[in-house]
């Protein structure tokens, strides 16, 4: 009877910790569209390769870092507050400005791109009338980059307006390529698919056999 006791108890510190471990765990990393009709579920699936990534960069010469930070907050810790999806990090004095949340994002997609874009970041202070501040954020394809080694870079800081100021970065990864049934015989504006080519070729192929004896 003992032994049996000892059993049960055992069974019950496993179920425990199984209940701990599957219950406890945190739920992936998502971004809040609020201006989008279509659901939070379907915005975020191109998203998915790089859903919970944290990249930095800096301008060359620059006296900043920047933490990006993909649909998850850029510091585990939430020094930066909570939902931070981008924020720019003084190298001298102590002091941090937030360009971004993901909890309030927007998505533009191209075939073989996306704009991710973070707003309501802190705002500034004398120039770009003082709005918010933004974060848009350029993933395009590239299949030379192998998945999971992406990087990122700062292209421009435009603030020489007065509104609609933003923070361009760009990612270039070969998970958001497009991945269609066919594949381009040529690349840029003159792509063309497979079957668009034989509309062409069969109609000339044809007359041909008409023609020659």
């Amino acid at each position: 009877m003992k032994y049996l006791q000892t059993q049960n108890s055992a069974f019950v510190i496993l179920l425990t910790y199984i209940s701990t471990r599957v219950f406890g765990q945190k739920p992936a990393p998502l971004c809040t569209f609020t201006n989008h009709k279509t659901s939070q579920s379907e915005m975020n699936k191109r998203l998915q390769p790089l859903l919970g990534r944290v990249f930095e960069t800096r301008e060359k010469e620059s006296l900043y870092t920047y933490n990006i930070g993909i649909c998850v907050n850029v510091d585990p810790q939430k020094k930066f507050g909570e939902n931070v999806g981008v924020v720019q990090i003084a190298d001298k004095a102590p002091r941090h400005w937030v360009i971004g949340y993901y909890n309030n994002s927007q998505l533009i997609e191209g075939t073989d791109w996306l704009i991710l874009e973070y707003l309501d970041g802190q705002k500034y202070g004398s120039h770009c009338g003082q709005e918010p501040r933004k974060a848009r954020i350029m993933i395009k394809c590239d299949r030379n980059v192998k998945s999971g080694e992406e990087t990122v870079k700062i292209i421009r800081q435009e603030t020489d307006k007065t509104q609609d100021c933003y923070y361009l970065f760009e990612i270039s990864s070969p998970d958001i390529c497009f991945k269609g049934p066919y594949y381009n015989v040529l690349s840029g504006s003159q792509s063309m698919h497979i079957p668009q080519c034989l509309m062409f070729v069969i109609p000339v192929f044809v007359y041909f056999l008409h023609i020659i004896p």
